[in-house]
Protein backbone atom coordinates (compact mmCIF):
# COMPACT_ATOMS: atom_id res chain seq x y z
CA UNK A 1 0.00 0.00 0.00
CA UNK A 2 1.18 3.81 -0.78
CA UNK A 3 1.66 6.27 1.81
CA UNK A 4 -1.12 9.50 2.14
CA UNK A 5 2.05 11.44 0.42
CA UNK A 6 2.96 8.73 -2.16
CA UNK A 7 -0.77 8.65 -2.85
CA UNK A 8 -1.20 11.80 -3.72
CA UNK A 9 1.89 12.43 -5.86
CA UNK A 10 0.35 9.41 -7.68
CA UNK A 11 -2.98 11.29 -8.04
CA UNK A 12 -1.39 14.67 -9.03
CA UNK A 13 0.76 12.87 -11.78
CA UNK A 14 -2.44 10.47 -13.48
CA UNK A 15 -4.38 13.34 -13.42
CA UNK A 16 -2.11 15.35 -15.86
CA UNK A 17 -1.43 12.44 -17.74
CA UNK A 18 -4.85 11.50 -18.04
CA UNK A 19 -7.06 14.85 -17.75
CA UNK A 20 -9.11 13.09 -15.09
CA UNK A 21 -10.17 15.09 -11.90
CA UNK A 22 -9.16 14.37 -8.69
CA UNK A 23 -11.92 12.20 -7.68
CA UNK A 24 -11.39 9.58 -10.81
CA UNK A 25 -7.70 9.77 -9.93
CA UNK A 26 -7.80 8.68 -6.48
CA UNK A 27 -9.80 6.07 -6.99
CA UNK A 28 -7.65 4.65 -9.63
CA UNK A 29 -4.63 5.09 -7.62
CA UNK A 30 -6.45 3.31 -4.98
CA UNK A 31 -7.45 0.30 -6.75
CA UNK A 32 -3.41 -0.06 -7.89
CA UNK A 33 -2.40 -0.26 -4.49
CA UNK A 34 -4.60 -3.10 -3.80
CA UNK A 35 -4.07 -6.73 -4.05
CA UNK A 36 -6.44 -7.09 -7.04
CA UNK A 37 -6.51 -3.62 -8.51
CA UNK A 38 -4.61 -2.71 -11.92
CA UNK A 39 -3.91 1.02 -12.81
CA UNK A 40 -3.68 1.91 -16.40
CA UNK A 41 -0.25 2.25 -17.24
CA UNK A 42 0.42 2.98 -21.02
CA UNK A 43 3.68 2.11 -22.49
CA UNK A 44 3.15 2.39 -26.21
CA UNK A 45 2.95 5.43 -28.30
CA UNK A 46 -0.38 5.14 -29.61
CA UNK A 47 -2.51 4.39 -25.96
CA UNK A 48 -1.28 7.94 -24.91
CA UNK A 49 -3.64 9.44 -27.65
CA UNK A 50 -6.40 11.42 -25.27
CA UNK A 51 -4.36 12.10 -22.59
CA UNK A 52 -3.65 15.34 -21.18
CA UNK A 53 0.19 16.33 -20.62
CA UNK A 54 1.21 18.01 -17.74
CA UNK A 55 -2.22 19.11 -17.29
CA UNK A 56 -2.33 21.55 -20.51
CA UNK A 57 -1.32 19.74 -23.42
CA UNK A 58 -4.32 17.18 -25.28
CA UNK A 59 -2.57 14.39 -27.14
CA UNK A 60 -4.57 13.88 -30.10
CA UNK A 61 -2.87 11.88 -32.80
CA UNK A 62 0.60 10.21 -33.15
CA UNK A 63 2.37 11.77 -35.76
CA UNK A 64 4.54 9.50 -38.36
CA UNK A 65 6.83 10.35 -40.77
CA UNK A 66 7.01 8.29 -44.54
CA UNK A 67 10.43 6.26 -43.85
CA UNK A 68 11.90 5.94 -46.87
CA UNK A 69 15.61 6.67 -48.28
CA UNK A 70 14.11 9.85 -49.89
CA UNK A 71 12.77 11.47 -46.44
CA UNK A 72 15.38 9.93 -44.13
CA UNK A 73 13.09 9.16 -41.33
CA UNK A 74 14.80 6.36 -38.98
CA UNK A 75 13.27 3.14 -38.16
CA UNK A 76 12.45 3.06 -34.69
CA UNK A 77 12.53 6.73 -33.82
CA UNK A 78 13.45 7.29 -29.81
CA UNK A 79 10.60 10.13 -29.39
CA UNK A 80 7.33 10.30 -30.21
CA UNK A 81 5.60 13.16 -31.79
CA UNK A 82 2.10 14.41 -31.17
CA UNK A 83 -0.50 16.49 -32.74
CA UNK A 84 -2.00 18.42 -29.53
CA UNK A 85 -4.28 21.11 -28.37
CA UNK A 86 -3.81 23.44 -25.28
CA UNK A 87 -6.14 22.10 -23.06
CA UNK A 88 -7.19 25.46 -21.69
CA UNK A 89 -6.48 28.00 -24.42
CA UNK A 90 -7.00 26.20 -27.33
CA UNK A 91 -4.57 25.77 -30.37
CA UNK A 92 -2.87 23.46 -32.41
CA UNK A 93 0.60 22.46 -31.25
CA UNK A 94 2.88 19.40 -31.95
CA UNK A 95 4.91 17.54 -28.59
CA UNK A 96 7.84 15.98 -28.84
CA UNK A 97 7.68 13.18 -25.69
CA UNK A 98 10.50 11.50 -24.43
CA UNK A 99 9.33 8.34 -22.22
CA UNK A 100 10.48 7.70 -19.08
CA UNK A 101 11.43 4.06 -19.86
CA UNK A 102 13.68 5.50 -22.81
CA UNK A 103 14.79 8.42 -20.81
CA UNK A 104 16.35 5.91 -18.17
CA UNK A 105 17.62 3.33 -20.56
CA UNK A 106 19.10 5.98 -22.74
CA UNK A 107 20.05 8.86 -20.31
CA UNK A 108 21.70 10.63 -23.42
CA UNK A 109 18.23 11.55 -24.92
CA UNK A 110 17.03 13.82 -22.49
CA UNK A 111 19.87 16.03 -22.42
CA UNK A 112 19.71 15.78 -26.41
CA UNK A 113 15.98 17.09 -26.10
CA UNK A 114 16.80 19.76 -23.54
CA UNK A 115 19.31 20.72 -26.10
CA UNK A 116 17.00 20.56 -29.00
CA UNK A 117 15.03 23.45 -27.31
CA UNK A 118 17.67 25.46 -26.77
CA UNK A 119 18.60 25.21 -30.41
CA UNK A 120 15.08 26.19 -31.16
CA UNK A 121 15.16 29.20 -28.89
CA UNK A 122 18.28 30.78 -30.06
CA UNK A 123 17.96 29.65 -33.64
CA UNK A 124 14.50 31.67 -33.65
CA UNK A 125 13.50 32.67 -37.44
CA UNK A 126 10.17 32.53 -39.10
CA UNK A 127 11.76 29.63 -40.75
CA UNK A 128 12.14 27.60 -38.02
CA UNK A 129 9.62 25.86 -35.58
CA UNK A 130 8.94 28.21 -32.30
CA UNK A 131 9.37 26.48 -29.25
CA UNK A 132 6.82 27.03 -27.03
CA UNK A 133 7.59 25.01 -23.85
CA UNK A 134 9.70 22.34 -22.08
CA UNK A 135 9.32 20.65 -19.57
CA UNK A 136 8.78 17.14 -17.32
CA UNK A 137 6.18 15.32 -15.95
CA UNK A 138 5.82 14.17 -12.32
CA UNK A 139 6.28 10.80 -14.32
CA UNK A 140 9.25 11.27 -15.76
CA UNK A 141 8.45 11.92 -19.33
CA UNK A 142 10.36 15.02 -20.76
CA UNK A 143 8.08 16.49 -23.66
CA UNK A 144 8.87 19.75 -25.74
CA UNK A 145 6.02 21.77 -26.94
CA UNK A 146 6.68 23.12 -30.59
CA UNK A 147 4.23 25.30 -33.30
CA UNK A 148 2.57 22.76 -35.58
CA UNK A 149 4.53 21.70 -38.24
CA UNK A 150 2.64 21.58 -41.71
CA UNK A 151 2.16 17.89 -42.92
CA UNK A 152 3.92 17.64 -45.79
CA UNK A 153 7.82 17.16 -45.92
CA UNK A 154 10.09 17.29 -48.88
CA UNK A 155 10.45 13.36 -48.41
CA UNK A 156 6.61 12.93 -48.47
CA UNK A 157 6.71 15.29 -52.05
CA UNK A 158 9.18 13.88 -53.65
CA UNK A 159 8.16 10.26 -52.88
CA UNK A 160 4.76 11.29 -54.59
CA UNK A 161 5.86 13.25 -57.52
CA UNK A 162 9.09 14.88 -59.59
CA UNK A 163 9.72 18.24 -58.84
CA UNK A 164 11.09 20.58 -61.38
CA UNK A 165 14.44 23.24 -61.03
CA UNK A 166 12.26 25.89 -60.35
CA UNK A 167 10.51 24.48 -57.15
CA UNK A 168 14.70 23.26 -56.19
CA UNK A 169 15.79 26.64 -56.39
CA UNK A 170 12.84 28.14 -54.08
CA UNK A 171 13.03 25.65 -51.80
CA UNK A 172 17.07 25.81 -51.52
CA UNK A 173 17.15 29.74 -51.63
CA UNK A 174 14.72 29.07 -48.25
CA UNK A 175 16.79 26.79 -46.19
CA UNK A 176 20.43 28.44 -46.91
CA UNK A 177 18.68 31.96 -45.93
CA UNK A 178 17.66 29.85 -42.81
CA UNK A 179 21.41 27.68 -42.56
CA UNK A 180 22.68 31.58 -42.97
CA UNK A 181 21.15 32.61 -39.62
CA UNK A 182 21.37 29.61 -37.50
CA UNK A 183 25.21 29.32 -38.41
CA UNK A 184 25.33 33.93 -37.23
CA UNK A 185 23.68 32.64 -34.47
CA UNK A 186 26.00 29.75 -33.56
CA UNK A 187 23.77 26.82 -34.24
CA UNK A 188 24.96 24.12 -36.15
CA UNK A 189 22.06 22.15 -37.41
CA UNK A 190 24.05 18.38 -38.42
CA UNK A 191 21.20 17.05 -39.31
CA UNK A 192 19.17 18.59 -42.94
CA UNK A 193 17.69 16.27 -44.88
CA UNK A 194 13.92 16.07 -46.51
CA UNK A 195 11.77 14.85 -43.61
CA UNK A 196 12.93 17.70 -41.31
CA UNK A 197 12.03 20.39 -44.89
CA UNK A 198 8.05 21.15 -44.09
CA UNK A 199 6.25 22.36 -47.31
CA UNK A 200 3.19 25.22 -47.78
CA UNK A 201 2.34 26.48 -50.56
CA UNK A 202 1.86 24.60 -54.70
CA UNK A 203 4.57 25.10 -56.59
CA UNK A 204 7.07 27.49 -57.06
CA UNK A 205 5.18 29.51 -54.60
CA UNK A 206 6.13 27.35 -51.48
CA UNK A 207 7.19 27.97 -48.06
CA UNK A 208 9.77 26.31 -46.23
CA UNK A 209 9.74 25.13 -42.27
CA UNK A 210 12.66 23.49 -40.89
CA UNK A 211 12.30 21.49 -37.51
CA UNK A 212 14.41 18.51 -35.78
CA UNK A 213 17.38 20.13 -33.81
CA UNK A 214 18.60 16.76 -32.04
CA UNK A 215 21.95 16.59 -33.40
CA UNK A 216 22.34 20.53 -32.94
CA UNK A 217 25.72 21.64 -31.95
CA UNK A 218 25.32 25.15 -29.95
CA UNK A 219 28.31 27.41 -30.07
CA UNK A 220 29.46 27.91 -25.79
CA UNK A 221 27.89 24.89 -25.00
CA UNK A 222 29.54 21.59 -24.37
CA UNK A 223 29.72 19.14 -27.16
CA UNK A 224 26.88 15.90 -25.94
CA UNK A 225 28.70 13.06 -27.87
CA UNK A 226 32.27 12.44 -27.56
CA UNK A 227 34.98 13.20 -30.65
CA UNK A 228 34.81 10.16 -32.70
CA UNK A 229 30.87 8.92 -32.37
CA UNK A 230 28.45 9.18 -35.31
CA UNK A 231 25.15 10.08 -35.18
CA UNK A 232 22.52 11.58 -37.76
CA UNK A 233 21.57 10.27 -40.96
CA UNK A 234 24.37 8.67 -43.19
CA UNK A 235 22.93 9.45 -46.16
CA UNK A 236 22.88 13.02 -45.48
CA UNK A 237 26.14 13.49 -43.57
CA UNK A 238 29.34 15.04 -45.00
CA UNK A 239 32.42 13.12 -44.81
CA UNK A 240 33.57 15.10 -41.96
CA UNK A 241 30.22 14.02 -39.81
CA UNK A 242 30.70 10.17 -41.28
CA UNK A 243 34.29 10.53 -39.79
CA UNK A 244 33.68 11.94 -36.25
CA UNK A 245 35.34 14.98 -36.71
CA UNK A 246 34.38 18.15 -35.30
CA UNK A 247 31.71 19.97 -37.70
CA UNK A 248 30.96 23.45 -38.75
CA UNK A 249 28.43 25.11 -41.04
CA UNK A 250 30.00 23.63 -43.79
CA UNK A 251 28.67 20.10 -43.29
CA UNK A 252 25.13 21.40 -43.06
CA UNK A 253 25.86 22.99 -46.43
CA UNK A 254 26.90 19.56 -47.53
CA UNK A 255 23.65 18.09 -46.24
CA UNK A 256 21.97 20.56 -48.19
CA UNK A 257 24.18 20.18 -51.24
CA UNK A 258 22.31 15.71 -50.85
CA UNK A 259 18.37 17.35 -50.80
CA UNK A 260 19.30 19.79 -53.40
CA UNK A 261 20.70 16.63 -55.43
CA UNK A 262 17.34 14.24 -54.17
CA UNK A 263 15.16 17.40 -56.05
CA UNK A 264 16.95 17.57 -59.24
CA UNK A 265 17.73 13.53 -59.77
CA UNK A 266 14.96 12.08 -57.58
CA UNK A 267 17.54 10.09 -56.30
CA UNK A 268 20.08 9.96 -53.17
CA UNK A 269 23.65 10.21 -54.68
CA UNK A 270 24.70 7.29 -52.10
CA UNK A 271 22.35 4.76 -50.51
CA UNK A 272 23.00 1.33 -48.85
CA UNK A 273 21.08 -0.58 -46.84
CA UNK A 274 24.30 -1.51 -44.71
CA UNK A 275 24.76 1.94 -42.71
CA UNK A 276 28.97 1.23 -42.52
CA UNK A 277 29.20 1.09 -46.76
CA UNK A 278 26.89 4.02 -46.75
CA UNK A 279 29.77 5.69 -44.11
CA UNK A 280 32.11 4.52 -46.62
CA UNK A 281 30.53 6.04 -49.52
CA UNK A 282 29.65 9.30 -48.58
CA UNK A 283 33.32 9.59 -47.47
CA UNK A 284 35.42 8.22 -50.25
CA UNK A 285 33.19 7.80 -53.26
CA UNK A 286 32.86 10.58 -56.02
CA UNK A 287 29.86 12.32 -56.58
CA UNK A 288 27.47 10.23 -59.40
CA UNK A 289 26.50 12.65 -62.63
CA UNK A 290 23.29 14.26 -62.44
CA UNK A 291 22.62 13.56 -65.87
CA UNK A 292 23.83 10.81 -68.96
CA UNK A 293 25.12 12.24 -72.14
CA UNK A 294 27.88 14.42 -71.00
CA UNK A 295 25.63 17.53 -71.62
CA UNK A 296 26.54 20.99 -69.96
CA UNK A 297 25.50 21.51 -65.92
CA UNK A 298 22.66 23.76 -65.39
CA UNK A 299 23.60 26.50 -63.00
CA UNK A 300 21.92 25.15 -60.18
CA UNK A 301 23.48 21.34 -60.50
CA UNK A 302 26.54 23.23 -60.24
CA UNK A 303 25.95 24.45 -57.35
CA UNK A 304 24.87 21.20 -56.04
CA UNK A 305 28.37 19.62 -57.27
CA UNK A 306 30.19 22.39 -55.08
CA UNK A 307 27.66 22.11 -52.35
CA UNK A 308 28.67 17.95 -52.52
CA UNK A 309 32.53 18.48 -52.49
CA UNK A 310 34.24 16.27 -50.12
CA UNK A 311 37.20 18.19 -48.64
CA UNK A 312 34.61 21.00 -46.42
CA UNK A 313 37.41 23.79 -48.00
CA UNK A 314 35.88 23.35 -51.73
CA UNK A 315 32.53 24.29 -50.58
CA UNK A 316 31.06 27.75 -50.25
CA UNK A 317 32.72 29.05 -47.28
CA UNK A 318 29.43 29.90 -45.32
CA UNK A 319 25.74 30.06 -46.40
CA UNK A 320 25.73 34.00 -47.09
CA UNK A 321 27.70 33.27 -50.16
CA UNK A 322 25.84 30.15 -50.73
CA UNK A 323 22.91 32.98 -50.83
CA UNK A 324 24.99 35.11 -53.31
CA UNK A 325 25.77 32.60 -55.76
CA UNK A 326 21.88 31.78 -56.26
CA UNK A 327 20.94 35.24 -56.18
CA UNK A 328 22.66 34.78 -59.58
CA UNK A 329 20.38 32.02 -60.53
CA UNK A 330 17.39 33.51 -62.36
CA UNK A 331 14.38 31.44 -61.92
CA UNK A 332 13.43 32.13 -65.66
CA UNK A 333 16.68 30.57 -66.80
CA UNK A 334 16.65 27.33 -64.99
CA UNK A 335 15.55 23.94 -66.58
CA UNK A 336 11.16 23.42 -66.36
CA UNK A 337 12.07 19.89 -65.66
CA UNK A 338 14.28 18.04 -63.34
CA UNK A 339 16.56 15.88 -64.21
CA UNK A 340 14.70 12.42 -65.59
CA UNK A 341 15.98 9.45 -64.88
CA UNK A 342 19.79 10.84 -64.81
CA UNK A 343 19.34 11.64 -68.30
Amino acid sequence: MTTHKNKKRLVRARMAKTGEAYQSAERAVSLAGSPTGSAVQPDDDQARIGMVLAGRYRLEELVSGARTPLSGEPEGAPWAIYGARHALLGGDLDIKLLSRATSESHPHLRAWLLREGRALQRGAHPRVLKVFDIGETESGEVYLVLERSPRTTLGAHLESQRVDERFALEVLRQIAEVLDHLHRSGVIHRGIRNGVIHLEGPGAAVSVKLSSFSFADLAGDPRLTRTGAVFGHPAWMSPEQCRGEDVDGRSDLYSLGVVLFAMLAHRLPFWDEDRSKLLELQCAAPVPALRAGGSAPSALEEICLRLLAKNRDARYPHAGQLLEALRDVSPDRVRANGVQNGS
